[in-house]
């Protein structure tokens, strides 16, 4: 049992071990605590970066869309390559 848990927690074999049963099982208990804050943190690092991503892209697409409502308010302005433009953006961002 002790071999089991050291193989999958992949904690190894140190030269320091407990050899009583109690202290094998604290070992075992830090050892599945270990696995559960290291998932956990890991799951949380990897939340924040999609997040940001996330955040970036609502960004990047409502700057787009501000923009494309600015040359819309300034319409007199507009030429037929912004109108051809405006149209291509938008079709790509409704996919």
């Amino acid at each position: 049992m002790w071999w089991s848990f050291l193989t999958t927690t992949t904690v190894g074999y140190g030269d320091i071990a407990p050899s009583s049963i109690g202290g094998r099982i604290v070992a075992v208990c830090l050892m599945l605590i270990g696995i559960g804050f290291l998932s956990t943190l890991t799951g949380n690092i990897s939340s924040y970066f999609i997040f940001q991503g996330h955040l970036k892209k609502e960004t990047y697409e409502e700057t787009i869309i501000h923009d494309i409502q600015h040359k819309l308010d300034h319409f007199d302005e507009v030429t037929a390559d912004d109108i051809l433009s405006m149209n291509a953006i938008l079709l790509a961002l409704k996919n």
